[in-house]
């Protein structure tokens, strides 16, 4: 399962909640339509408005203030197959994230987190001895992303201080 957004708060007295959307595009989650909690629990929703970055939703047809309560601070999922089919050369940031990290066929470490600083994507890389370093998510500095065998071959001109 996919995380792909959070209900917040209720809105209104008429059953409404607001989701925070986790996609980068933040309407993409509009886009889905088969949505979970709890990881397991098939929810409905349907959106009815936007109120600044969240949006205003029905979940289960539920027109009742008290009753959309327990859905606060639920996170929504959706299934990794529902998400949808990338390029050549694209990943989710969430398939990139653990896989080890090889420079000159020794393995130093392995993703924390992939992120974006707007200029464009970068990989946080935690080090076997602890420390961590940031690398630019390009071909210069990454030379080969391995999905099947989870590994990302980082370019040694720019990184023999690493080993």
């Amino acid at each position: 399962m996919i995380l792909i957004g959070k209900f917040s708060r209720v809105h209104g007295v008429k059953g409404l909640i607001k989701l925070i959307s986790y996609c980068s595009k933040i309407s993409s989650i509009k886009s889905y339509k088969n949505f979970y909690i709890d990881e397991l629990t098939p929810i409905e929703i349907n959106f009815v408005g936007k109120n600044k970055s969240n949006f205003i939703c029905v979940v289960n047809q539920i027109k009742s203030r008290e009753e959309i309560k327990q859905f606060e601070e639920k996170k929504v999922f959706i299934k990794k197959d529902d998400l949808p089919q990338l390029k050549e050369d694209e990943f989710y940031f969430f398939e990139l994230e653990n896989m080890q990290v090889e420079l000159n066929k020794k393995i130093i470490g392995k993703i924390l987190s992939v992120n974006n600083h707007g200029a464009g994507d970068y990989f946080e890389v935690k080090k076997k001895n602890g420390n961590v370093f940031c690398v630019p998510n390009n071909k210069e500095h990454v030379k080969l992303i391995n999905l099947d065998d989870k590994i990302i071959f980082l370019n040694e001109l720019y990184y023999t201080d690493e080993i």
